[in-house]
């Protein structure tokens, strides 16, 4: 069974247990519209980088924004963040002590609108773009590639 991004009815059944006497259809125009995305290895539990491969790959995605491609279309495609792929990587306003500290020092220097080099953490390795400041938060986006441990 495939579990869908439907928050909403996920919820109804957990509380319920089923749609049953609630009033309520559920229909997809377009079920394709709601597959996993084959093409983003966030969704692909069978790409697994090892840190050479993911080295490489965050490079080539780096030589891609440089060239001026896409930074959202590119997290779109190739970032594992889970929680952030789907939104071109989009991390939302955050304190940046939220941030692991690699993170944190590489948003505190830089411009607006600017992206990073390709750095890593624990959680792997990252391309981040500061988006806006304001006082004492940031609004950034980013693009990670996990390391198979």
């Amino acid at each position: 069974m495939k579990l869908y991004a439907f928050p909403l009815v996920c919820l109804v059944l957990f509380v319920f247990g089923s749609l049953d006497g609630l009033g309520c259809r559920l229909r997809i125009q377009s079920p394709s519209q709601f597959e996993p995305n084959q093409q983003n290895p966030a969704t692909n539990n069978k790409v697994h980088y090892t840190d050479l491969t993911a080295k490489r790959q965050v490079g080539l995605i780096y030589k891609r924004l440089k060239a001026g491609q896409s930074f959202d279309k590119l997290a779109r495609r190739y970032s594992q963040d889970y929680g952030t792929y789907a939104v071109g990587g989009n991390l939302g306003w955050q304190k940046p002590d939220q941030f692991v500290s690699a993170f944190n020092e590489m948003v505190s220097g830089m411009r607006v609108n600017q992206f990073s080099k390709p750095f890593k953490t624990d959680f792997g390795y990252h391309i981040v773009q500061l988006l806006d400041r304001k006082e004492g938060e940031v609004l950034s986006r980013h693009l990670l590639l996990r390391v198979e441990n």
